[in-house]
């Protein structure tokens, strides 16, 4: 899906999918493939390297390294958004990067957040859009939940932009997380879309046909405010 017009806002999609790392499988190609959306937020990716994966069309923010960085990626669609920003690792800058917000423990990996810096639009109609990923701790570290979940706000917090995250939020009812990250959300089972500032869900959560992972990939649609043109 390529992003359209709709009075003064851009209408984009994006994915939450969690790829199960027990399966070797992926189900990001074909995801990418027949849905066609402008990003997808990957969890569990830590068998994979996607840049290796995927078509030149498509850029990807993983940091690789460790099981835990390697786990949540961002990959874009170069062609309905472009990367902007120099930044790598800092929050407070437009760019690029991987953050961790918990540490390992527990016998569970450590928890981080990953993210890409946007333009969306076209024809003198852009914004700004910071897309990110990450995975929130099991249900049986749900004692985690508000450590990770202030760590996330305050990373939220330093983003220059809104924020669009893709998550596994391990609840069906993600709605007391939404208030602390001072979020709207949209949810299917566990895997969620976040979204912060001025954006705004053109639909309902979508969930997809379920593929090989043991999660459905959910689909969104958010409607990205036009840019103010600044004054001469």
């Amino acid at each position: 899906m390529n992003p359209w017009r709709l009075l003064r806002r851009w209408i984009i999609e994006g994915v939450t999918l969690n790829d199960d790392f027990a399966n070797h499988a992926s189900d990001v190609w074909p995801t990418l493939r027949r849905r066609r959306p402008a990003w997808i937020g990957v969890q569990e990716g830590k068998r994979r390297d996607y840049a290796d994966d995927l078509p030149g069309r498509y850029g990807v923010v993983q940091r690789m390294g460790t099981e835990a960085s390697e786990g949540v990626a961002v990959i874009y669609d170069s062609r309905q958004v472009k990367p902007i920003g120099q930044g790598v690792d800092e929050p407070q800058r437009f760019g690029h990067g991987y953050q961790q917000l918990t540490p390992a423990g527990g016998g569970i990996l450590a928890r981080g957040v990953a993210w890409q810096d946007v333009v969306v639009g076209g024809w003198g109609s852009r914004q700004q859009v910071r897309l990110a990923t990450s995975h929130r701790h099991p249900l049986r570290e749900r004692e985690r939940w508000p450590e990770y979940d202030a760590a996330l706000g305050e990373w939220i917090r330093q983003s220059p932009l809104p924020v669009w995250l893709a998550t596994d939020a391990n609840t069906k009812t993600p709605q007391p997380m939404a208030r602390r990250l001072q979020a709207r959300v949209r949810v299917h089972h566990v895997d969620a879309h976040f979204i912060t500032g001025e954006l705004r869900f053109a639909s309902k959560q979508i969930p997809l046909k379920k593929r090989t992972s043991n999660h459905r990939a959910v689909a969104a649609r958010v409607k990205v405010p036009r840019r103010k043109k600044e004054n001469r």
